[in-house]
């Protein structure tokens, strides 16, 4: 009978270790979030846009939007142009980096191979890769 409360104490430890352990995840998650959407009012796309120079075609800018905003779970009416990707990487830690590798992917798939600089805003991003050309490697 001892070594069955035994076992019983260390299975209720391990529950306790991953509860603990999910909600520290949900908790820092919620935070990170909440850190960067705090009290914002959501836009349409193309207004976020116009704030962009004219030089960049407000179609394709959206589209970068719509993108960044799916690939870190975020809707883009509720993303401005100078959003750090410094703040979207602190919500992405918490996926392990998935929302990065997808952005990382979509612009691949673009013929965007490699950047200058790294984009510190979503609005250095969209004015690094536009307009998008497939035989061009960005530099």
């Amino acid at each position: 009978m001892r070594m069955w409360e035994v076992a019983m104490s260390s299975a209720g430890i391990l529950i306790g270790v991953v509860v603990a352990a999910g909600l520290a995840y949900l908790g820092g998650r919620y935070s990170s979030r909440h850190k960067l959407m705090h009290g914002r009012q959501a836009i349409a796309p193309h207004e976020i846009v116009k704030e962009l120079p004219s030089s960049v075609d407000r179609g394709d800018a959206e589209n970068v939007l719509r993108t960044v905003g799916r690939a870190f779970g975020v809707k883009p009416e509720i993303l401005r142009l100078d959003d750090s990707f410094a703040d979207l990487m602190a919500m992405d830690s918490w996926t392990l980096g998935k929302g990065q590798e997808e952005l990382e992917q979509w612009l691949r798939g673009n013929g965007v191979v490699s950047l200058q600089r790294k984009p510190q805003t979503i609005r250095d991003l969209i004015i690094s890769v536009l307009p998008f050309d497939q035989k061009r490697t960005r530099v």
